[in-house]
């Protein structure tokens, strides 16, 4: 599953790893051709200010992801 976000704050990124890291799946940020686990803070700083995909696996229910990301509170684009 895939969500297009934009990553504006340093907080935001700070709660898009809070939440990845509480998860028992991977969660990848897609920027381009890079693909970087969401789970690496500072991996994460190097995308303020960019439109990201939030990619988790296909196995994850729909609705959770949902929840996921509401709690995330990223700027979906």
């Amino acid at each position: 599953m895939i969500q297009t976000v934009k990553l504006n704050t340093i907080e935001e990124i700070q709660r898009l790893n809070r939440v990845a890291s509480n998860e028992d799946y991977d969660t990848f940020v897609h920027c381009e051709s890079i693909m970087i686990d969401a789970k690496s803070l500072l991996a994460l700083f190097a995308l303020l200010g960019r439109q990201v995909a939030v990619v988790v696996p296909d196995e994850v229910c729909p609705k959770y992801f949902a929840k996921m990301m509401k709690r995330m509170k990223l700027t979906v684009v």
